[in-house]
């Protein structure tokens, strides 16, 4: 066979991979065909290239498998494959979904030591992982190493000060993006408002629900999730009441953040109609629904009507997932202590 050949079959062997990923991501086939499917082509493949090794680990995580991508990661390094941009963004994305910060230091010196440090796609891989790490110190070197910045660049270091709860600083750092970066979306906004849900901070957030109208967000539904959550958080229920009838189409998590927030402001009774309107409408409904609904029934004068939200839990379906149902059985116990049965 001749080298062209063997290219010839490594191509057409990667386009397979990528097809089967793209047929699991649109949902053509069962849950597990991607894993069972690309891997068995994987292995029969006579020759692999640092592309087939990276569309087997997007695949895996975009099927929400970071263990797994892990995995693959160490068999291409123990065969002496090369990375590219795309094999690290995914491996840190990984990293940073398991916590594993050893791991995630022990990628940076790969990085570094194949000279994409720089790489605009691999840093903000890496802002995001040390963000979420909580190494906020490590996530601004990162930053500022970085030749050019874009979008991602920019709502990577804003997340990263957000999910630490700098407030200022991921003010100060949007105030920076716009003075040189004109392009805003959607993610930089929710997580700017993320970290505006203190009293202190509600006049910054109410600013920020300015620009979500300026750029034409407030039809975004994530966007609205979070400005939601934002005045529910801050304890102003009115303006998430208003804010929610205006909202031209909601989710889950919009019919979730109201009914938190009359919880939060010990309006039960509110948070329960909110529960049968769900069951009105018949909405596709998980834990958190009846967890927040159980919550509402905390105090001893809705005890009736804990008790039914605790027998609806067996005839609405529900993911039978171990989290999902420890979640319901905390707040079943929480409400009974409370009641004090």
């Amino acid at each position: 066979m001749t080298r062209k050949s063997k290219c010839y079959i490594v191509e057409r062997k990667n386009w397979v991979l990528f097809s089967l990923k793209m047929d699991y991501v649109s949902g053509a086939g069962p849950l597990n065909r991607y894993s069972v499917d690309a891997l068995r082509f994987f292995e029969e493949m006579p020759e692999r290239n640092v592309v087939s090794w990276t569309s087997l680990m997007v695949g895996y995580s975009d099927s929400g498998d970071p263990g797994e991508v892990i995995n693959i990661y160490q068999r291409l390094r123990h065969e002496g494959v090369g990375c590219n941009e795309n094999t690290f963004s995914t491996v840190i994305s990984s990293c940073g979904l398991l916590e594993d910060e050893l791991l995630g230091h022990q990628v940076l010196g790969h990085v570094i030591k194949s000279g994409f440090e720089t790489n605009v796609s691999v840093a903000n891989s890496l802002v995001s992982m040390f963000g979420s790490f909580r190494y906020i110190q490590e996530a601004c070197c990162v930053f500022d190493l970085m030749i050019e910045h874009d979008t991602i660049s920019w709502n990577s270091m804003i997340s990263a000060y957000a999910h630490n709860g700098l407030c200022e600083e991921s003010l100060m750092c949007f105030y920076l993006m716009r003075c040189v970066h004109n392009e805003i979306d959607s993610t930089t906004l929710s997580s700017l408002l993320s970290v505006c849900s203190t009293v202190d901070n509600l006049k910054w957030g109410r600013g920020i629900h300015g620009l979500v109208v300026k750029f034409g967000l407030d039809s975004n539904v994530c966007v609205c999730n979070t400005l939601l959550n934002m005045y529910s958080e801050a304890g102003r229920p009115k303006d998430a009441e208003e804010l929610f009838q205006g909202m031209p189409d909601r989710d889950l998590i919009s019919w979730h953040s109201m009914m938190a927030g009359y919880v939060q402001d010990g309006k039960c009774l509110d948070a329960l109609k909110v529960l049968a309107e769900l069951l009105k409408m018949g909405k596709l409904m998980n834990c958190v629904t009846f967890a927040s609904a159980l919550a509402a029934c905390s105090d001893p004068e809705f005890l009736f009507e804990g008790k039914i939200v605790h027998a609806a839990c067996d005839h609405v379906w529900l993911p039978r997932e171990f989290d999902c149902w420890k979640c319901i059985s905390n707040h079943v116990c929480k409400v009974w202590h409370d009641w004090g049965s």
